[in-house]
Parts: structure tokens; C-alpha cells; sequence
């Protein structure tokens, strides 16, 4: 045990943090999964709502610009 943490540990600190922010940042888009789990948009997360504000402004510039894309 003394070997794992005054070794194995410190040298995979790198690893272990390279993990713990991947895993935070792919969290943080999911924003799939509170459309898909909750029933009012007032009980949205962050990244969903954001989302689906994306996708509304997306959807009347593309109505006011007679459906041209650019």
C-alpha cells in the first residue's frame, strides 16, 4: 500500500484528471437527456435550455429569410 500512494498515485494524477474533466465536460453536454427527462421547459438544465434557444433562433432566421441558407 505504501508503494501505490507514494508511487502509483502521483504518477497517475495526469491520468486521473484527464479523466475527471472529460467526464465533467461530456456531463455538461448531455442536453439531451433533460429534454428527454424532464416535462416543463421551466425545469430545464442549463445546457438544455440553451439548446433548444439555439435551435428556435436557428428556426425564425431561417423563417424570416424565406428559408435561404447561408
Amino acid at each position: 500500500m505504501t508503494t501505490l500512494w507514494r508511487i502509483f498515485v502521483p504518477l497517475s494524477m495526469p491520468s486521473i484528471a484527464t479523466i475527471g474533466l472529460f467526464t465533467i465536460v461530456g456531463h455538461w453536454n448531455s442536453w439531451f437527456d433533460g429534454l428527454v427527462l424532464m416535462n416543463s421547459q421551466h425545469n430545464y438544465p442549463l445546457s438544455s435550455y440553451l439548446q433548444t434557444v439555439i435551435v428556435q433562433a436557428s428556426f425564425v432566421k431561417g423563417m424570416v429569410l424565406g428559408g435561404v441558407k447561408e
